[in-house]
């Protein structure tokens, strides 16, 4: 009974693996990179570049460079963003290491300041030492790991609903699940894959909340490509991860002398801005808050005009004194 037991539970995970496997295939064909694809110290970078070979801004001297939040790809702040502001200004968006099409070889590449480093490498190799970079959530921090590490590339920070600062409580068991040695992997290989394809709208719904989510959007941001088992794991490290590198990041927030506007929903659930954006305000020596009111965690898609209009005013104002 034992005997036949095992070799049923070895053909069920070989199954689930196969399955899962077809799966990621699957979802990455669906939805293939939309950009160019560079190597940076062992690392594959995704990025989509709007001024392509021409390398400049069509109006001013700063492009704008976007880092997408967790569980997400680069795909969000392009429909977000590209629309409004492609003609305006160099868009350049990133997807962070182990997302998207982007790849990742360490565990310590779920550090907020190791990805900055990839992203800064990256931007050099694109000659942009002026940049303004624009992190949601998760990549907030990663906003700020790069004015802290990297203050000579750019000349401006907008974080929206930013994840920057130690939290209390924990994070949700399945990120931990996926987070325990061989044991998560089994986790990410045999059931995430398979859940979260049924659970894949609903959680980024709740992500709006208590906003509407456009009916369109987990297809239009390719949302299953964050159930591929790869991703699913990076995903689960950089978020079971981060309490501890934002605790030790933000006690040098001081530092950062770099411009910087700070965009959040005062009805926002998923990171408080009574902990993260208000903290920001409070350690940064040069930014300004804009709360928008009944807003959740996706202002740039749930207040996109006021979100445009408020970065593109920031950056033109940076601008004007680059001129000076």
């Amino acid at each position: 009974m034992i005997f036949w037991l095992t070799i049923f539970c070895v053909l069920a995970l070989v199954l689930s693996f196969g399955v899962a496997r077809y799966r990621s295939h699957i979802y990455s064909q669906r939805h293939p990179p939309i950009g160019d694809l560079m190597r940076v110290d062992g690392v594959t970078l995704h990025y989509y570049d709007t001024a392509g070979a021409q390398r400049a801004s069509p109006i001013g001297s700063s492009p704008l460079v976007f880092i997408h939040g967790a569980s997400s790809n680069l795909r969000d702040a392009v429909l977000a963003f590209e629309e409004p502001l492609g003609g305006k200004r160099r868009l350049i968006f990133v997807d962070r290491p182990g997302h998207g099409h982007s790849t990742r070889h360490s565990a310590f590449q779920s550090d907020p300041r190791r990805q900055a480093d990839l992203i800064a490498k990256l931007l050099s190799r694109l000659d942009v030492d002026n940049a303004i970079v624009v992190g949601h959530s998760w990549g907030g921090a990663v906003a700020a790991a790069i004015g802290l590490q990297h203050g000579n590339l750019v000349k401006g920070l907008v974080f929206l609903a930013p994840a920057t600062h130690p939290w209390p409580g924990g994070v949700l068991w399945y990120y931990r699940a996926a987070n325990l040695p061989i044991i998560g992997r089994v986790f990410a290989w045999c059931v995430a894959t398979f859940v979260g394809t049924r659970r894949v709208n609903c959680a980024a719904a709740a992500v709006f909340a208590p906003n509407r989510m456009p009916p369109d959007y987990p297809e239009a941001v390719g949302a299953e490509l964050a159930l591929r088992p790869a991703q699913f794991l990076a995903n689960a490290a950089d978020i079971v991860d981060l309490h501890k590198h934002v605790k030790a990041m933000s006690r040098d927030y001081s530092t950062i002398t770099t411009s910087a506007l700070i965009i959040t929903g005062t009805q926002d659930d998923v990171v408080w801005p009574h902990l993260h954006a208000h903290g920001l305000m409070r350690d940064l020596p040069d930014a300004e808050l804009i709360e928008f009111e009944n807003c959740g965690h996706m202002p740039h898609h749930s207040r996109n005009s006021e979100t445009v209009a408020a970065i593109q005013a920031f950056a033109d104002g940076i601008y004007r004194v680059m001129e000076r």
